[in-house]
């Protein structure tokens, strides 16, 4: 069986035919994987919204199987592939799957040169314009751009949690999670490994914690 990828890229390769709407072409990607829609929806500027509703379960038709969301994935992915030439979308970015992020990743370095060390990568970049490969590449042609989106690729960051609203209180049970120490920020690289720094050790804790305990001691025995 083909993966996800070859899959892609023999779908790129198949006759071309004319768009509908998003929505229409999202339902393709899902149910056939069908060229036109992919290269629909990658050519469709506003298609980014659409297609990170669906995956977010807010299409009028969720996905129940599992290689009808990865190709929807796939599709936002190549969409997002057509505009690394701009500051990748973070949303867009937190939708996709690890392996969108190393097609993406590759496709950066495929769009100054170098010739891509994958071959369900090199099928699909081969069905685009822009992508000819130089035996003389090297990482020197990467942009500052490239370099920064390269790092956004690598360890997406979270999104920033929404204000409280004013005048709220807030419950009890959120005050004592916000007073103990942050965990360890897991940052999932392109490669699927890697970590974000230590959480603070229970020493450090008690430390911050014994003038308190002392404090309130002497008032009781006061």
């Amino acid at each position: 069986m083909l993966s996800p990828l070859l899959m892609l890229g023999v779908a790129l390769a198949a006759p071309g035919g004319s768009c509908g709407s998003t929505e229409q072409s999202i339902e393709a990607v899902r149910r056939r994987g069908l060229e036109v829609a992919y290269r629909c929806l990658a050519d469709d500027d506003e298609a980014a919204a659409p297609l990170i509703a669906w995956l977010s379960g807010e299409g009028a038709e969720p996905s129940a199987d599992r290689a009808g969301e990865e190709r929807v994935q796939r599709a936002l992915a190549v969409h997002m592939m057509q505009r690394l030439d701009a500051p990748v979308e973070l949303p867009s970015l937190r939708a996709v799957g690890a392996a969108d992020r190393r097609l993406l990743r590759d496709a950066v370095h495929a769009r100054r040169g170098r010739r891509s060390p994958a071959r369900a990568h090199e099928q699909v970049f081969a069905r685009f314009d822009w992508y000819e490969p130089d035996d003389g590449f090297s990482n020197a042609r990467l942009t500052p751009l490239d370099r920064e989106n390269l790092s956004l690729i690598d360890a997406p960051p979270k999104p920033t949690p929404p204000p409280a609203a004013e005048g709220v209180a807030e419950p009890a049970s959120a005050a004592v999670v916000n007073e103990a120490p942050p965990a360890a920020a897991q940052v999932e690289s392109w490669c699927g490994c890697g970590s974000g720094p230590g959480s603070v050790g229970a020493g450090a804790l008690m430390a911050a914690l014994m003038p308190l305990v002392v404090r309130r001691r002497q008032t009781t025995s006061g």
